[in-house]
């Protein structure tokens, strides 16, 4: 009843309004639901900073190619230097609806053959959970692995976070000292206010290369092909894994 109210509000303000047959919670039940239909994905994986944000933007404008942008819709790009400037991030169940949304957006049900290309993620984007269904899917799909050179990856962290107040950086870095211990993570923070982010970069790669590595040994069934990516900007990065991708499904 309140829902038919509501609508007759914003349809006498000309706002056109379509009610969903039982409502909220059988919108919810049907997308969960459609979670554990097949989805075809090529996940994007890589070592942080090889710009696989970018590159899935640069996806994005291929001729043929789909794409989920999940930090996009998560509101957090990275880990621990992930949401610096404190953008609100949506609650799961909202995260959930907006990926079910994107997922019809994109037709990921249809008929199209292509896969969709998704960035790798841990189960966690910052604060919001992947359902369970869809990560598992993830976890089944090939993930063409892509290999960076060091200075590759460097100047994309300098690029990203170079603009960004260097306390909020330093306060990253001492967050995660127990992990990348406490002598480097007090020389990333000189490096940081000599203003030299290259140097504190490398440093943070030591962090994430960690962590990376270590969530690859908790998937030891995930089928990974490696792709050369080295020394390409990630506009050259999508045009060559579009057609990598191609070529595999030859195969």
């Amino acid at each position: 009843m309140r829902s038919q109210s509501v609508a007759w509000l914003l349809r006498t303000s000309g706002i056109p309004v379509k009610l969903l047959e039982g409502g909220y919670k059988a919108y919810r039940s049907y997308a969960r639901s459609m979670y554990d239909e097949p989805l075809n994905l090529a996940i994007l994986g890589g070592l942080t900073g090889s710009a696989k944000t970018d590159i899935i933007g640069e996806l994005d404008a291929v001729d043929g190619e789909r794409v989920l942008d999940l930090e996009g819709l998560a509101m957090h790009f990275g880990s621990a230097f992930g949401n610096l400037e404190g953008h609100k991030q949506p609650t799961s169940r909202h995260f959930s609806n907006l990926l079910f949304a994107e997922l019809r957006k994109i037709d990921a049900w249809g008929s199209n053959p292509r896969p969709i290309w998704v960035e790798n993620e841990s189960r966690t984007i910052g604060k919001v959970n992947l359902p369970e269904p869809f990560f598992t899917q993830m976890l089944n799909s090939t993930c063409f692995e892509m290999s960076r050179t060091n200075a590759d990856r460097v100047n994309h962290l300098v690029n990203m976070y170079g603009d960004i107040d260097k306390k909020l950086l330093a306060n990253a870095f001492e967050r995660i000292s127990p992990k990348l211990g406490s002598q480097h993570s007090k020389a990333a923070i000189e490096f940081l206010d000599s203003d030299d982010l290259a140097s504190a970069a490398e440093i943070a790669l030591v962090y994430y290369d960690k962590t990376y590595n270590h969530g690859l040994k908790k998937r030891p069934n995930m089928n990974r092909v490696t792709v050369d990516c080295r020394n390409l900007s990630p506009f050259e990065c999508a045009q060559h894994l579009s057609e990598f991708l191609t070529n595999y499904l030859k195969k």
